[in-house]
């Protein structure tokens, strides 16, 4: 039959030292007092935190402009530029499509630097049209909406007059 608990109206089984689980705490033999004061130590003595390492300061991420100040400047000016140029009667019809309203400006040279604002090499065209010359390169070059733009001025000018001739 087994021990039963030391513990006066208590009839549970003795667990160690003659006490059951819930009467441990009553013991008074040298190793229960001595665990008991590892304890009380344990809780009183200070606890160790580690100090948090300090954040790093957050990188500022500055957003990469899609243009720079001054070809935004040029673009502002590029809208009025494109709006007056349109307000004119002779500019109103596509010139590759006369029976077309022209709603685009083809950049023969490309719209690259001082060329964006460069009214010299803007052809009028419809939507349609600007449409067909981006998609055909090659053939836009042959019938005069591209042009080069590594070819010096006078090479369009000798041409325009060999024609004329």
């Amino acid at each position: 039959m087994p021990k039963i608990c030391l513990d006066e109206g208590c009839k549970y089984n003795a667990a160690s030292h003659g006490y059951c689980w819930s009467h441990q705490r009553k013991r008074t033999d040298k190793k229960w007092l001595a665990t008991l004061e590892k304890q009380k130590a344990k809780r009183s003595a200070p606890i160790k935190v580690k100090p948090k390492p300090p954040k790093p300061k957050p990188v500022s991420l500055k957003k990469i402009r899609y243009y720079s100040k001054t070809r935004a400047a040029e673009y502002r000016q590029y809208a009025i530029d494109r709006k007056a140029y349109f307000e004119k009667p002779e500019n109103y019809y596509c010139q590759m499509y006369p029976h077309l309203q022209a709603t685009t400006i083809h950049h023969a040279k490309g719209k690259i630097g001082k060329l964006l604002l460069d009214q010299r090499w803007w052809i009028r065209l419809s939507i349609e049209a600007h449409m067909w010359a981006e998609g055909n390169p090659d053939e836009a070059k042959a019938i005069g909406l591209s042009l080069s733009r590594l070819a010096k001025e006078q090479d369009y000018a000798d041409e325009n007059s060999s024609e004329e001739d």
